[in-house]
């Protein structure tokens, strides 16, 4: 949302409204920074429409990403998590497997998948632009800026993974139908066919989503509930309760009594505490010779060790091997059948 009102107000040319939603944006995302090639490029095709300089838009969004840097209760810390997220952009860490640790909006595409998850956006890019090469009206200067992020964008997805391309399906919402309008007057058909061809779209990814949410493939919130309610009545307060890093969410909204050894992102514990994060990811690729040694010594005497019940990976399979045949570790009746539980019995 803040992005989408930081565009409105870099396309209505207004300083003040750039230069708050600038400065929330810090607050609000780390990637707040990429906020600067969007000024720039409404900049630069402003002097190329125009033939004058006007940094207006551009000083707003600086100044406002600098006053939201500085004043900053996280303020110089805050500023190295932005450098190692940029630079994240870019990076392929092998150790960082997709979907495992580290979530699916960073992993790459390939051009065919790009053009099959966006298809009605690029449907509606190519008729509105060939309709726009033989059209002798030029669109204003804020429409082409908006047309040049849509575009790039997209090729950045091709660098950058889900994550690009997520913005730029929005940007492209945003900027279609601003291009259609300044194309000029549309035959009805054509109007009523972009409707139909959207709301098909629309409508194919409702659907999508409801089937895969109840496909059975996914813990509901009462699996989430039941795990909650059975480690508040059989652990400490504060105690770590390790388990996958993907189902940290679930577990932390229903139950805050006890600490988790990773968050939203493993990035975060890879940079603050790399021998827990190395510790981790050998327990889940099933590589720790002594699991048993390995939760006291690296997660703060943690007795609890959940893992998925259907394995997704190699890892996991692993994993469940070695806890099968575990001595050290006995079996609890899991209130979920999405999820077993493992209590060490006393450490070694």
């Amino acid at each position: 949302m803040l992005l989408i009102w930081y565009i409105d107000g870099v396309y209505r040319g207004s300083t003040r409204q750039t230069f708050a939603f600038a400065w929330l944006s810090v607050y609000a995302y780390v990637g707040a920074p990429l906020l600067i090639p969007i000024a720039l490029v409404f900049f630069v095709v402003e002097r190329l429409w125009s033939g004058d300089w006007r940094p207006q838009i551009l000083v707003a969004t600086l100044a406002g990403l600098a006053a939201g840097l500085i004043i900053n209760p996280f303020w110089p810390h805050h500023w190295a998590q932005i450098g190692h997220e940029l630079y994240s952009l870019v990076q392929q860490d092998a150790d960082l497997v997709v979907n495992f640790l580290r979530g699916n909006e960073w992993r790459s595409l390939r051009g065919r998948t790009i053009f099959l998850f966006a298809i009605p956006h690029w449907v509606m890019w190519f008729v509105l632009l060939l309709r726009q090469t033989f059209s002798t009206e030029r669109v204003s200067a804020q429409t082409a800026a908006g047309v040049a992020i849509s575009l790039g964008l997209f090729a950045g997805a091709l660098l950058a993974g889900e994550k690009i391309l997520y913005l730029a399906v929005l940007v492209s919402v945003l900027f279609i139908p601003v291009l259609a309008k300044e194309s000029g007057p549309w035959p009805k058909w054509a109007v009523a066919l972009l409707l139909c061809a959207a709301l098909g779209a629309s409508a194919e990814g409702v659907y999508k989503n409801s089937r895969a949410a109840h496909a059975g493939s996914r813990p509901l919130a009462s699996d989430f509930r039941a795990m909650a309610e059975f480690a508040q009545a059989n652990s400490n307060a504060g105690e770590i309760i390790v388990l996958p890093w993907d189902d940290f969410p679930g577990f932390f909204y229903y139950n805050t009594h006890n600490h988790y050894p990773v968050g939203l992102n493993t990035e975060f514990l890879r940079r603050t505490a790399p021998k827990r994060f190395d510790a981790f990811q050998r327990l889940y690729e099933g590589n720790a010779k002594r699991p048993e040694r390995l939760l006291p010594v690296y997660f703060d005497d943690a007795r609890y060790l959940i893992v998925r019940a259907e394995p997704r990976n190699r890892g996991e399979i692993a994993l469940l091997k070695q806890m099968d045949s575990n001595k050290h570790f006995t079996e609890l009746a899991s209130p979920s059948a999405f999820w077993r539980i493992f209590r060490l019995k006393n450490r070694p």
